[in-house]
């Protein structure tokens, strides 16, 4: 077995706790009154992330050579999830919302009035862009649960939404104004979806008035950025392309900085994550770390992975590897690696029906955990969607296609 693939942890059974999944990283913006047509951004506050020019900062990426053996976790937990032997085609619940057509959003069977363009869901709660009768997006921050429709007024930054659905994070403008505007500070508001009602808000620190939420916990713990040096991007918007990782807990008041180059990509456990150099997708230069965010906002190292993990699964018992096209920037096969030791084994299956690319800058996470060893994968559908197309059984390491 090479070294690569040699995970010298055990991963620590938090069984008991994990929701199923998933938080995005949401970085997807809409800028002010620009059409359908107009390419999506990744943004951070109200300031854009150049994808070639930013790394986030965070402390927890090995700087040794790719291939050096990984400091050993915490002790592991036997872990003893049942699989279904089925691997079911139906939708998926965590997905309940889907663009069913132009400018048509439905949530769970029920369509939602109104001419919508689908960010990022999960479950009933979902994030969206609402466009008039001739094609024009409002600049608001438009989420939901269910077919209620709520508008945040501001000049919006990044927005996310916890595997539980419970929580939405955002990130506005103070002024209520929707283009950028130099004098007007930004907040970070935690909603409770229940109620609609904020429960915890901060603002921007003085020396980076620009921030961006990231992802939140079931515990309603915040990653998020302040961006530290704007520049402009080829359209004239500010860009960000020096910033900062932050970990807010909200509930004790304490903020961390986490600061080395690094990408968090959500995945396996409610508050877990995929530590990199690299945006999801692209292959990293060292081996990326799986880590949980706790309820306090301390970060935990439970495991160094090998450098082509796409994800990992809740119950943390197995890896999604990718392997390169050597001839271009398609993913040409996928593995299973159990965690608790052993080889990878291929999964021919998911290849026949997804087509990742490598090089693409996904505004979603293709990778979307379910429950247990289930994942769900995303591909580019019709009206600029990225629906769930099918669904895979890490541990029998078998993919189905999902109905529509």
């Amino acid at each position: 077995m090479s070294d690569d693939f040699d995970v010298l942890t055990r991963l620590t059974d938090y069984h008991d706790h994990i929701a199923a999944p998933t938080v995005h990283v949401a970085d997807d913006i809409r800028r002010g009154r620009r059409r359908v047509a107009r390419r999506r951004t990744l943004a951070v506050g109200g300031v854009a992330l150049i994808a070639v020019g930013i790394i986030l900062t965070a402390t927890l990426v090995t700087r040794s050579d790719p291939d050096n053996a990984p400091e050993p976790a915490p002790s592991p937990i036997e872990s003893h999830t049942a699989i279904d032997p089925v691997v079911g085609n139906g939708p998926s619940e965590v997905l309940a919302a889907n663009q069913a057509g132009r400018f048509r959003l439905e949530v769970a069977g029920e369509v939602v009035p109104g001419r919508w363009v689908l960010d990022d869901s999960r479950r009933d709660v979902w994030v969206a862009g609402y466009f008039d009768a001739v094609g024009y997006g409002s600049p608001a921050l438009w989420w939901g649960k269910g077919t209620t429709t709520h508008e945040v007024p501001g000049y919006r930054g990044g927005v996310a939404i916890s595997q539980d659905a419970h929580w939405i994070v955002w990130t506005r403008a103070t002024s209520g104004f929707y283009d950028p505007d130099p004098n007007s500070t930004q907040v970070m508001e935690v909603v409770d979806t229940s109620t609609g009602e904020v429960r915890w808000s901060r603002g921007a620190d003085a020396d980076a008035a620009d921030i961006g939420a990231l992802a939140v916990t079931n515990d309603g713990v915040v990653v998020f950025a302040h961006c530290n040096r704007t520049v402009p991007d080829p359209g004239g918007w500010p860009a960000c392309n020096d910033a900062r990782l932050d970990v807010w807990a909200p509930r004790s008041g304490v903020t961390s900085t986490v600061s080395t180059e690094t990408q968090m990509q959500v995945t396996g456990a409610h508050n877990g994550f995929l530590i990199s150099d690299a945006p999801p997708g692209r292959m990293p230069s060292v081996r990326p770390q799986y880590v949980h965010v706790s309820e306090s906002g301390d970060i935990e190292v439970v495991a160094t992975l090998p450098r082509s993990t796409a994800a990992v699964t809740a119950d943390e018992r197995f890896a999604l590897l990718s392997t390169e096209c050597t001839d271009g920037p398609l993913v040409c096969g996928w593995s299973v690696l159990p965690l608790d030791g052993g080889e990878p084994r291929p999964m021919t299956s998911l290849a026949k029906l997804v087509s990742i690319a490598t090089g693409y800058d996904w505004p979603v996470n293709p990778f979307v955990v379910e429950r247990a060893d289930l994942l769900v994968v995303r591909d580019l559908g019709d009206h600029n969607s990225y629906p769930a197309v099918a669904r895979c059984s890490l541990a029998q390491a078998r993919c189905v296609r999902i109905k529509e």
